[in-house]
Order: C-alpha cells, then sequence, then structure tokens
C-alpha cells in the first residue's frame, strides 16, 4: 500500500512538471513568435505624444525652472508630415553684443529639452544664443511618430530656415545631441552645410544595432532573434511613413570622411555606455571643443562617451 502511494505521489509530481514545463515553453512561443513582433515596432515607433496634439501648449512662467535663464519660446511648423516643435531660446542678457553664434540643443529618446538648460546656460554665458528643442513627438512639441532621425534631420533645416526669418540665426551654427538627439545631430549636419560643428554624445552606428544592444538586456536571441529585431525595424518604419533603416547609414556615415574628427576620449561613433557622473564631467570639455571649433568656423564632429 505504502509503495503503491509513493508511486503514485511521484507520477503526480511527474506530470506537474510536464504540465509546468509545457505551459513555459507554450508561454516562450506566444512570446517570441506572437507578443514580440507584435510589440516590438510600436515600441520603437510609438512617440511619448503619441496622438496628443491638440492637447500640447506652451509653457507658463511657473513651467519654468527658477534661474532658467530661458529669455523667448518659439513654436515652430515642420514637415511634412506636419508637426509643431517647441524651442526655448536661451542668451545672455547682460551682454548686448551680438551673439557669436547659434547652438542647437537636442536630447535624447523619451526625453525633453528640459534635460539641456544646464549646457544651454554654459553657452549663453558664454556669449552664444543656445536653442533647445523638442524633438517631433517629446515634450510640448506635437508628432506622433519616432524616425531616429530620418524625418528630424529634415526639421532642423526647416527651423534654421524659420530662426533667420526671425532675425535669430548668428552664425556660425553648432549642434550638441544626446543619444537620439545624437543621432540626429550628424543626420542634420549631412544635410544642412550651415551646421559647422557637432557634438555627438553616445550616438548609434545603426537603428538595429540600437535596438539589438536595447533588446540584450532583457532578452536572449532565443526568445527576440535578429530576424524578430529585423522585421520589427522594418514594420516600425512602416508604421512611422520613414525608412528607418537610413538612421545613421552608411549614406550619412560616408558625411563624417569629409568633416574633421575630435574624439578625445577614445570613443567611437558606436560608443559604449558610461556613468552619469562621468558624462556629465565630460560636456563641459565638449562643450569647450564645440566652441572652439565654432571660433575657428571649421566643420568638425567630437564624440562622447555615453
Amino acid at each position: 500500500m505504502t509503495a503503491t502511494t509513493s508511486t503514485r505521489a511521484q507520477k503526480t509530481r511527474a506530470q506537474r512538471w510536464v504540465l509546468v514545463l509545457s505551459l513555459v515553453i507554450t508561454l516562450v512561443l506566444i512570446a517570441r513568435f506572437l507578443v514580440m513582433p507584435a510589440w516590438m515596432p510600436t515600441a520603437i515607433a510609438y512617440a511619448p505624444n503619441f496622438g496628443k496634439s491638440a492637447e500640447l501648449t506652451e509653457a507658463t512662467n511657473s513651467d519654468l525652472p527658477a534661474c532658467s535663464g530661458v529669455s523667448r519660446q518659439l513654436r515652430v511648423v515642420v514637415g511634412p508630415p506636419q508637426a509643431s516643435l517647441s524651442i526655448w531660446v536661451m542668451e545672455n542678457s547682460l551682454n548686448l553684443r551680438k551673439p557669436k553664434g547659434t547652438v542647437l540643443l537636442l536630447h535624447g529618446i523619451r526625453d525633453s529639452k528640459l534635460s539641456m538648460i544646464g549646457v544651454g546656460r554654459m553657452l549663453a554665458e558664454s556669449g552664444y544664443r543656445a536653442l533647445l528643442a523638442d524633438l517631433r513627438g517629446h515634450g510640448r512639441s506635437s508628432g506622433d511618430w519616432l524616425t531616429y532621425g530620418v524625418v528630424d534631420s529634415r526639421d532642423l533645416v526647416q527651423v534654421l530656415d524659420h530662426l533667420a526669418t526671425q532675425a535669430l540665426l548668428d552664425e556660425p551654427v553648432g549642434v550638441f545631441g544626446c543619444s537620439y538627439g545624437a543621432a540626429t545631430s550628424i543626420q542634420w549636419a549631412a544635410r544642412d552645410p550651415r551646421v559647422k560643428s557637432v557634438v555627438a554624445v553616445a550616438p548609434f552606428t545603426t537603428l538595429y544595432d540600437a535596438v539589438t544592444s536595447f533588446t540584450r538586456q532583457f532578452a536572449p536571441v532565443w526568445l527576440v532573434s535578429k530576424e524578430t529585431i529585423s522585421g520589427a525595424v522594418a514594420e516600425a518604419g512602416r508604421l512611422a511613413n520613414s525608412l528607418l533603416t537610413d538612421a545613421i547609414s552608411p549614406e550619412f556615415i560616408g558625411y563624417l570622411a569629409q568633416i574633421s574628427f575630435d574624439m578625445p576620449f577614445g570613443t567611437s561613433l558606436n560608443s559604449i555606455h558610461r556613468p552619469v557622473s562621468q558624462m556629465q564631467r565630460s560636456w563641459s570639455l565638449l562643450v569647450n571643443q564645440l566652441l572652439n571649433a565654432l571660433r575657428l568656423r571649421v566643420k568638425n564632429i567630437s564624440f562622447g562617451p555615453g
């Protein structure tokens, strides 16, 4: 009787383990072949302000950080596809001289221009006009899709055109971008000869590489294959109505051969992420390099660690 009971118990436990294992395998297969292919394209392409274009307004004085140094706010309509970009202007109000140049500051993905206040203040104190832009779909700018610089770079050409009509474009022009903003900066400089100096902090070589690097932080290759990632990038491009595989593509990389390089940290375009404190300590040096390039009026790009 005891042996029979023991055998039945072992058989029951074995059946339970088989059931659990079957359930786990089923969930993994569902995740790999159904959930991830359906979820990844929207995660790549949906902007933070997806569907919120009617709700976006300019910041009030109470919304601005204390002693921010923001002297005025602009709204520039760009496109296609049409979007409305929110831009803050920072300049030294005590300096009656003409600004030494114009520098645009571009934030990272799912961030806003508020994160660039510190760099903007450094530039303004150095006599430059700093423009802090919310890229399309971020902050107080409208736009449903993330395009990783493909459309954003065209937007910024139109922003400079608008600044010129408002007598706010003092050359030379530079740009300081982080991550998503860094990729956009490089692509913008490739399109617009007015951009003379670029600081790119933690950009990426291709969107596929960026998505792969991020995905591998939480999903092994057996869960999210290379084919799934390639398909997700292509589908995200279809959703956003832009060829996202062009984001930092070989065509844009070819632009880098035409300008001078300054890579003081031994970093590459596909830079390795580093602690935030180390990155922030490096920003002061990067700003100085950007200003030196603007003063010399040479085409220059500097890469910083992320």
